[in-house]
């Protein structure tokens, strides 16, 4: 008996917590300039942003693995790589940027780029006969 493993759950996942670290990173600086008061009572930046790239890694990783192994389709594992190392990078790396607006807009367009790898992995695998969707 073969089980039929499936990335859609991932894809669903990844592109959900993909648009969520594009809201943060949108959404955080206009909180903080009308209601800075309210900086006290979010989580630390960092711990925010260790949880958000936990999350895009734990879900991308697998999803395009699982994708790839079925459609054999290299556009989604290489869109959702850049996408997971642009954001691992701007995580790392980002004491370095020349201000938080930099770092911003590095890690927006890796989200953006890995929202786009999650739904190009779901179209494959729903035109692919082996992933059964």
């Amino acid at each position: 008996m073969k089980i039929n493993i499936s990335s859609f759950p991932l894809d669903h996942l990844g592109a959900c917590v993909s648009g969520l670290c594009l809201v943060h990173c949108v959404s955080m600086p206009l909180v903080f300039a009308f209601a800075p008061t309210l900086a006290h009572f979010i989580p630390g930046d960092e711990m925010v942003h260790r949880f958000l790239a936990f999350l895009v890694v734990g879900a991308g990783l697998p999803s395009f693995v699982i994708g790839f192994r079925k459609h054999k389709r290299t556009l989604a594992l290489a869109v959702g790589f850049s996408g997971m190392g642009i954001i691992l990078g701007a995580f790392i790396l980002g004491d370095r940027f020349g201000s938080h607006g930099a770092e911003i807009g590095v890690t927006m367009l890796g989200s953006l780029l890995l929202t786009t790898a999650h739904v190009t992995n779901r179209t494959f695998c729903r035109r692919c006969n082996q992933c059964g969707h």
